[in-house]
């Protein structure tokens, strides 16, 4: 039963890559990035998996930015079309809400009477596909093109997420995991539901500020089109004039020319 446990840790690993995939938006394409995807990250998941089946959960979770985070970190940087803050936040709003689940599940898991190698295995099992449906039908082609129109902000952004990386962390596992300090629980649930709902709302403003964006720009190409047709339209009445004008010293010529052959002059 306990390959149960590991098969879903390994599931786990496979899932946060994938739930990053979706928000990460690469420098080549899909099939190449893809491919060093598998190369890179299989390996990866695989050493880690060893480190904890070595360590132990609660040791494993100390060094899991070093041997995994930093890593796919540095990995992706170089994958990315965006080398700043954007590739940062995605980075760790992945793996914030993958972690979440991770801790969630073994909380859960913790309360079961037994060793329930198969609540983790069908619980994971499912809620990373849920997820990545959710992300996939309603955030993924918003937050895509947010990170095409919006360029600033995102550092901040990423310091808060990074926060919520070191406290969920901290939380959980220092100095002895959750389920050993269960005075400490109301808070870290309360954590665990503050994140998703910053990150939704984060990615709300995000969106709002792209239509801000959007609507200034027409309402730049709307003045620059007034402007230009403003320009015409003194320009035609200058035309109109000089016509007038000119239209005005014709009749007067000929007027002066009919006189002169009246005369026969």
């Amino acid at each position: 039963m306990i390959l149960l446990k590991d098969i879903s840790i390994l599931w786990s690993l496979f899932h946060t890559l994938l739930f990053f995939i979706l928000l990460f938006e690469s420098r080549y394409s899909q099939k190449k990035t893809l491919r060093l995807s598998f190369y890179a990250m299989a390996p990866l998941i695989i050493v880690n998996t060893i480190l904890l089946l070595i360590l132990g959960n609660s040791n494993y979770l100390k060094i899991m930015i070093l041997t995994c985070s930093l890593p796919s970190l540095i990995f992706f940087y170089f994958l990315s079309k965006y080398r700043d803050g954007r590739f940062l936040f995605t980075f760790c709003l992945a793996d914030t809400i993958s972690m979440e689940i991770i801790y969630i599940t073994n909380i859960i898991e913790f309360f079961i009477p037994g060793e329930n190698y198969l609540f983790l295995f069908f619980s994971r099992l499912f809620a990373y596909p849920a997820l990545e449906w959710y992300v996939y039908r309603k955030i993924r082609s918003t937050y895509l093109d947010v990170q095409n129109h919006i360029t600033k902000g995102w550092y901040t952004l990423t310091a808060i997420s990074a926060i919520f990386y070191v406290l969920m962390t901290l939380s959980m596992s220092v100095p002895t995991m959750i389920t050993e300090r269960l005075e400490y629980l109301p808070a870290m649930i309360l954590l665990f539901i503050l994140m998703p709902v910053i990150y939704l709302h984060i990615i709300t403003t995000l969106n709002h500020q792209k239509k801000m964006h959007e609507l200034t720009e027409q309402d730049n190409i709307l003045k620059l089109q007034v402007t230009n047709l403003t320009e015409r339209m003194t320009e035609l009445s200058v035309a109109d004039e000089k016509f007038r004008m000119e239209r005005h010293n014709i009749r007067h010529k000929m007027q002066t020319i009919a006189g002169m052959i009246e005369k026969k002059e």
